[in-house]
């Protein structure tokens, strides 16, 4: 994995591949698949609770298939091991019972040494697997153990992975590639045993091969293993108190790894105290450590590393195996440290020692559903508080970008651009008080700004004098402002934080947040990459005051509490916060604004917490008065106009059908607006929302009423579209249908912006479609339905297809008979 920082904002990585989807061969292969349809499912993205019923269901049925069954949707070719090139025929596939006699899933269970790496690249997934093997009832969650190379054995097996909130089944057969006869890429130290080689297989089948295993970190890896979220820390900026947060993650059975800076020219390079650059570490336990020397007496912390490559190149400094260190314990701590001194990869170093030559570390903290309440029981291990949202960034509509301080004035160095941004804030905060002048602006912030510099070390950043910083700090204010034009668009989150942690003496509250972006690397050989993601946190003094959503004012007026270290185009960004009790806004955005994903937000806290989408409810309120018809005599006479014409339309029976209601509105409206006229199909839902007697066709009563809606809906138009282009910015969408009485969340918007929407804009006749759809099926067909507010309505199917089609049918046939 290669970081690149570019020279201000952001991190991008590269060198994490992805190779092609799963794909159907040729029709051989299909038609075995069809004839084995009984045992083998195409597993890729299966959910748990939809798992094949035919997958071990019937093991008598298994055991009399003649010969082994094939995947046919990760083939034993080269394509599932290289997408960018060919093996020249080096690698041959074959069953464990062509590499041993007696092949065994798992030889005296599954250990952290039966995890050695091959030729691939992917030290970070061996890592992830090695502390999985820690915890059996994690483990055997990913590897079931109710499957084996003896009892009806027909060639597949499965494991589960995590996959955006939901546990998947993956299907493999037991080919493996090799090299002379040998396993070419993970393996155990027994010849006979296979569970790690038939795991790294699912795992690189999940993501399309196993090149696109190559380049990665040890979070994502233990993220799929186990649905946790993960933290990772750059150890020279790691918090004083981080052997506390090493210790609560191994009592909460949290994963870690750990890792040293590669160097740029030569790859895992050996370092003269044992240790490997650009490699991947598991570590599988943090221990104080009693010591007794003559002279004194006391604890140190020890942790427990291991290399994945499970040979002798491990730590040589003190604590190493068989150092004088060890002299200092007694052996009954010895024994219970489980210690053991073979050329195994595993070793013992000091806190104090591992802080010095790592330089990288990534806790995967689990989520409470991954743990069983019956080991917890037996120990002091703990469980985080779990809460998870689903969302999604849609362009012209919830995909805003982040409030971006960084990008500007990124010529200054990375210190002087946060003491920027806290005199930025100020000048925020300043200017929203009443008593604001700008001649008292420059007098407090002078006064503030050398209180803060007192308080600091930050005076030898800077070079500059203190007056040209002040400004600056005015301008980098008035950008941030600038930023917040599109951030008020961003899907939004509350959490309520009650309780503060057992022991903390602060009483403050633990909080993880971690933001995941779904499904781009499946999506890479399609040209996507990881978008550049990350997410801010705001205090909600008044909770009840406030609107649902935040709107852009409150994003101008106030500055965040807490926010993501950086935006990373990692499949992952998550933080670690202490907040004290109170009210809070979770806002999670991409870098970039108009840029479109989908993502799983998740919080971890110690104690309880209460976590939802800050947005409003569903529902019709009356338009704002400013786009309420004025009854002037212009509006009057065109109204009358109007009526006229429909009367001439209508004849006798004063009623008009759909074509005629064209007319009569083209007739209305062409003059005013520049547009080709309203489709057949929005004057069919205009007649289905106003014909109240169901006869297809709407009386001079109903039209009326359709009549004022549309004359509101189009003064709503005419204020929202201020170019007079004749369309509205899909961003303004959700204030113009609030302007009109609507009241919208971020689902609806979304789907109304994906459907109405081109290319950020949205015509007249389109809008008018909305406002008809939105009064229909909330005003007409579900409130009917709820009359006690409730918010639940209930349907029967007859009514259902009625809402929708029967008044097209009843149309139709109308006309038909009409025809």
């Amino acid at each position: 994995m290669r970081l690149d920082r570019r020279p201000y904002h952001v991190q991008s990585i590269d060198g994490i591949h992805v190779g092609r989807s799963c794909q159907r061969q040729n029709s051989s292969e299909q038609e075995e698949f069809h004839d084995h349809q009984t045992i083998w499912r195409e597993g890729f993205r299966l959910p748990t609770q939809r798992r094949d019923p035919g997958f071990r269901k019937d093991p008598g049925q298994m055991s009399q298939v003649r010969h082994a069954v094939r995947g046919p949707d990760f083939p034993a070719t080269d394509s599932s091991i290289y997408y960018s090139r060919g093996c020249n025929g080096a690698i041959k596939w074959l069953r464990p019972s062509d590499l041993s006699d007696q092949p065994r899933l798992f030889v005296e269970g599954a250990t952290r040494f039966d995890v050695v790496q091959g030729e691939l690249g992917d030290c970070w997934l061996l890592a992830a697997v090695a502390n999985l093997t820690l915890n059996d009832s994690l483990f055997y969650r990913v590897v079931p153990n109710d499957q084996s190379f003896v009892s009806d054995y027909a060639g597949v097996f499965h494991f589960r992975f995590w996959q955006y909130g939901r546990w998947v089944d993956i299907v493999v057969d037991d080919r493996l590639p090799t090299c002379g006869g040998k396993l070419v890429f993970m393996h155990s130290k027994h010849h006979n045993e296979f569970w790690s080689a038939l795991l790294e297989k699912a795992y690189a089948k999940l993501h399309g091969s196993y090149e696109a295993l190559k380049g990665g970190t040890a979070c994502e890896a233990m993220e799929d293993f186990t649905g946790g979220v993960s933290e990772v820390y750059e150890l020279d900026k790691a918090p004083s108190n981080f052997y506390r947060i090493l210790h609560k993650a191994f009592e909460r059975w949290s994963l870690m790894s750990c890792s040293i800076e590669p160097d740029p020219n030569i790859l895992e390079m050996e370092l003269p105290n044992g240790l490997i650059r650009g490699h991947a570490y598991s570590i599988t336990k943090v221990k104080l450590v009693e010591v007794q020397t003559p002279r004194v007496r006391g604890k140190i912390p020890l942790l427990r590393v291991r290399n994945p490559w499970g040979n002798e190149c491990e730590w040589r400094g003190a604590w190493s195996d068989r150092s004088s260190e060890w002299t200092l314990i007694t052996p009954e701590e010895k024994e219970a440290l489980g210690l053991r001194f073979d050329a195994d990869g595993e070793f013992w170093i000091s806190y104090k020692d591992f802080m010095e030559n790592f330089h990288r570390v990534e806790i995967c903290n689990l989520n409470p559903d991954s743990l069983d309440d019956e080991p917890l029981t037996k120990s002091s291990k703990k469980k985080w508080e779990m809460s998870m949202y689903e969302g999604s960034w849609v362009k012209n509509c919830t995909a805003g970008g982040c409030r971006n301080t960084h990008k500007h004035f990124h010529f200054f160095s990375e210190q002087i651009k946060v003491h920027l941004l806290i005199m930025a804030e100020l000048v925020l905060s300043f200017e929203k008080r009443k008593f604001y002048r700008k001649t008292r602006r420059l007098i407090v912030i002078q006064r503030q700004f050398r209180r803060h510099f007192r308080s600091t070390d930050a005076t030898h950043h800077f070079s500059y004098p203190r007056c040209i910083i002040i400004k600056l700090s005015i301008t980098f204010a008035r950008n941030i402002q600038e930023d917040h034009e599109t951030f008020w668009m961003n899907p939004q989150f509350r959490i309520i934080l009650e309780d503060v942690d057992e022991d903390d003496d602060d009483d403050l509250c633990t909080v993880i947040v971690g933001l995941m972006q779904k499904n781009r690397r499946c999506k890479r050989q399609m040209g996507s990459e990881c978008l550049t993601i990350g997410f801010a946190i705001y205090l909600l003094k008044n909770p009840d005051r406030l609107p649902k959503p935040l709107p852009k004012v409150f994003f101008q007026h106030n500055a965040s509490v807490a926010r993501s270290n950086t935006f990373i185009n990692l499949r992952e960004v998550s933080c670690r916060f202490k907040l004290p009790p109170g009210t809070y806004c979770i806002v999670p955005s991409t870098f970039e604004p108009c840029e479109e994903g989908d993502f799983v937000l998740r919080v971890f806290t110690e104690k309880m917490n209460n976590m939802s989408e800050y947005d409003q409810d569903i529902g019709l309120a009356q338009p704002d008065e400013q786009v309420q018809v004025q009854e002037t005599e212009e509006e009057k006479s065109k109204d009358q106009e109007v009526k006229d014409f429909f009367a001439s339309i209508a004849g006798e029976d004063l009623e008009v059908d759909c074509y005629e209601l064209q007319e009569i509105l083209d007739f209305a409206l062409k003059k005013e607006f520049t547009f080709d006229g309203f489709s057949l199909d929005v004057c069919r839902s205009m007649v289905a929302m106003m014909d109240v007697d169901r006869s297809g066709k709407l009386g001079l009563e109903e039209f009326k009423g359709l009549w004022a809606d549309i004359r509101t809906w189009k003064n709503v138009f005419k204020q929202y579209d201020i170019d007079h282009s004749g369309s509205l910015n899909t961003i303004e969408l959700r204030a113009a249908l609030h302007s009109a009485g609507y009241r919208l969340n971020f689902h609806v918007l979304r789907a109304l912006v994906l459907r109405y929407g081109k290319k950020g804009k949205i015509n007249f006749d389109d809008f008018i479609m909305c406002a008809v759809k939105l009064k229909t099926m909330i005003g007409k067909n579900f409130q009917e339905r709820d009359p006690r507010k409730t918010l639940m309505a209930t349907f029967t199917l007859d009514e259902w297809v009625e809402k929708d089609d029967v008044q097209l049918m009843k149309r139709r046939r109308s006309e038909c008979i009409k025809f």
